[in-house]
């Protein structure tokens, strides 16, 4: 039984980490459109997004070396986090710094 319960635990911890490791790579995205678009609509905001961004880069590869540790591959959901995230920062980025700062922090309050 206490097996089980060990083989139950280490799966989900494997779980989760993908699934942060996913969420770290589509706030990456995130702030790539962002980046991207700010040069035209929120020049004052470049250097706050790319220390964003490194942020998330680190944080991504704590999950990934873990997750390489484990032996695991990365979630499913990877490449859709990261095309859907760049999709979301893009149009935000456009839309100026309002909406950049408001993704921002939606994004650090959840990843």
């Amino acid at each position: 039984m206490e097996a089980l319960m060990r083989s139950i635990a280490n799966d989900l911890g494997d779980r989760i980490i993908k699934v942060n490791h996913a969420g770290e790579h589509g706030a990456i995205s995130i702030y790539t459109g962002q980046l991207l678009m700010s040069r035209l609509t929120a020049r004052g905001m470049i250097a706050e997004l790319t220390e964003f961004r490194s942020h998330e880069q680190q944080h991504r590869a704590i999950f990934g070396a873990e997750l390489q540790r484990r032996g695991r591959q990365r979630c499913r959901s990877y490449w859709l986090c990261g095309i859907g995230g760049f999709m979301l920062g893009a149009v935000t980025g456009l839309l100026g710094a309002n909406a950049i700062a408001a993704t921002t922090a939606a994004v650090e309050s959840v990843v």
